[in-house]
């Protein structure tokens, strides 16, 4: 009867330390974030309602724009003065991921980025960076204080 007893609260507290182990540090749904209000580390560049350029020095982890048609061309105004010792890179995707990026190598001499097959009035994340890594930080930063001056156009 001992032993019936014994197992009898060994099974109790078990099943108490299982009911409150769950309610822990559970916020309520009112407790919580909204995830399209929580704020993000990565600070972005928004090309405006009525921007049409801007320059590379601008740039902060990449550009936000709202298509107005279904293409949109990215032209650099003096390409000559572009540095692309680091192979630079455009790609861009749409702002929710829903399909996979588009990439178009930054070639020497080329000034018109074209990309087509756009949602008119989708929210689209332009990226620009490096497939190439510099040998030093210095020459990283030398880079950057060049092309920072260049113009990027956006064309739509």
């Amino acid at each position: 009867m001992k032993m019936k007893k014994f197992w009898m609260i060994v099974c109790m507290i078990a099943a108490f330390l299982f009911l409150f182990a769950g309610c822990g540090n559970q916020a309520s749904a009112d407790d919580e974030e909204d995830p399209t209000t929580m704020e993000t580390a990565e600070k972005v560049t928004e090309f405006d309602k009525d921007q049409t350029s801007l320059t590379f020095a601008d740039i902060e982890n990449g550009i936000n724009f709202k298509a107005a048609g279904t293409s949109v061309t990215f032209r650099f105004e003096d390409i000559d003065s572009f540095d692309n010792s680091l192979e630079m890179q455009f790609s861009l995707s749409d702002a929710s991921y829903e399909k996979d990026p588009v990439v178009l190598s930054i070639e020497d001499g080329k000034e018109d980025y074209q990309f087509d097959n756009l949602e008119k009035g989708k929210e689209y994340y332009l990226e620009v960076y490096p497939t190439k890594s510099a040998d030093s930080d210095s020459e990283y930063e030398e880079i950057q204080e060049k092309n920072g001056s260049c113009q990027l156009q956006l064309i739509q």
